[in-house]
């Protein structure tokens, strides 16, 4: 049984009420919407991104990266609710090579959507083994999940090989290399 420890911190009156105002949220489905984080004893209030007058970069739909300077406009707020605004030109970059990855899987993945029928067809589909740090293929004949599937191991592998393991490995299945 591990030892319980006691401390204890003083807190000002306003330290205090923003913390009993975290304890509230905690443990309840609404704490998301708090916008407040306990850091070096105190509450500190986060800044929601992107506010008006900062930065973002979004990718356009030739691949191509720019910077814009937010405001409350339908162009932005369009930008924002699809998820195309980065804080930085390399989150904005890691993004648009990670759409050409999977535009380029795609091309290999199952012709037409091939049916799935409850154990009728095998589906293939590209994922990571922790314990050999290795990309390789599965399968499932009913399960469904959000992956890029193919019709056969041969296209899975030949997959690979062109668009190239590390880069599935990094855009796709978003791992280090």
């Amino acid at each position: 049984m591990q030892e319980r420890k006691t401390y204890k911190v003083e807190l000002t009156d306003t330290q205090k009420e923003r913390l009993d105002t975290l304890l509230e949220f905690v443990g309840s489905d609404d704490y998301i919407k708090l916008k407040e984080v306990v850091r070096d004893n105190k509450i500190v209030e986060e800044k929601a991104f992107p506010n008006v007058g900062d930065v973002y970069w979004q990718v356009f739909s030739n691949g191509r990266v720019s910077s814009n300077i937010y405001y409350e406009d339908e162009y932005a707020s369009e930008s924002l609710n699809i998820g195309n605004c980065f804080k930085t030109k390399e989150e904005a970059e890691f993004e648009a090579e990670r759409l050409k990855v999977i535009t380029e899987m795609k091309k290999f993945s199952e012709q037409n959507c091939t049916p799935w029928q409850d154990g009728d067809l095998i589906h293939w589909y590209i994922c990571f083994d922790y314990s050999r740090s290795k990309v390789f293929l599965s399968c499932t004949t009913s399960i469904r999940t959000n992956n890029i599937y193919f019709e056969n191991c041969e296209i899975a592998k030949e997959c690979i090989k062109r668009v190239g393991e590390d880069r599935i490995k990094k855009y796709y299945l978003r791992m280090d290399n």
